[in-house]
């Protein structure tokens, strides 16, 4: 009996520490206020009861880590890319995966970063005439997956040039399916501004909206309000 009381107490003993066992709370701190292409950022671990024996092992979705891999802070060069060509905006995500925690716990942390273009404007994306509902489809998928989706804080502004013979029904059916299709696909309507207006030829153009741009002014047209309400 005594022998079975004094192997509990040892069990115990020594599974108290697992028991107690925390977790330390993994952070990534990026740069305050704005950052634009070109720049070096500087990204910064931050562990509770950090110590020398952790391991640190960074990675980013864009730009170049010019300095501190295997430490616990980095510096970014944030290069040239598609977006600031198009005038836009890039996410990019740095993540830390850190070695030497305790078993079990999480040892994974990231920080996004916006990188913004030095002189922000909008920009003209697409143009398109008469086209099936399908041809449609596509223009604004590719109008969300491009730039939207990708850009951080960008809107668009859509406008829609009907034809004067055009019936207001047939306009309005048209519209509906778009907008039944964006949702369908859980493309955010509220990213969208647009316009109807009359013109000699069906036309839809496509401007977008950086983040803190202004919008462009287009001619006046004959604007034409519809109601969806019974969507």
């Amino acid at each position: 009996m005594k022998q079975m009381i004094l192997i509990s107490i040892l069990f115990l003993c020594f599974s108290l520490p697992a028991f107690s066992q925390t977790c330390p709370e993994i952070k990534v701190h990026g740069p305050d206020g704005l950052t634009h292409f070109g720049d070096v950022i500087t990204l910064t671990a931050v562990i509770d009861g950090q110590n020398e024996n952790f391991e640190y092992d960074w990675t980013v979705s864009a730009g170049k880590i010019i300095s501190g891999q295997n430490t616990s802070t980095i510096q970014v060069l944030t290069e040239e890319s598609e977006f600031e060509r198009n005038n836009l905006s890039e996410f990019i995500t740095a993540t830390l995966k850190v070695k030497g925690l305790p078993k079990n716990c999480n040892n994974e942390a990231s920080e996004t970063v916006v990188i913004s273009p030095i002189c922000i404007l909008p920009m003209k994306a697409d143009e398109y005439g008469k086209a099936s509902i399908f041809e449609e489809y596509a223009h604004f998928q590719n109008l969300f997956e491009t730039y939207l989706q990708r850009s951080a804080g960008s809107k668009a502004y859509v406008r829609f040039e009907i034809a004067k013979d055009e019936k207001i029904s047939d306009v309005k059916k048209r519209l509906t399916k778009i907008f039944k299709f964006l949702d369908k696909e859980k493309f955010d309507r509220n990213l969208m501004i647009f316009d109807i207006c009359r013109s000699e030829e069906r036309r839809t153009v496509f401007q977008v909206i950086p983040d803190g741009a202004e919008m462009l002014d287009f001619l006046d047209c004959d604007k034409i309000q519809i109601d969806f309400s019974e969507r």
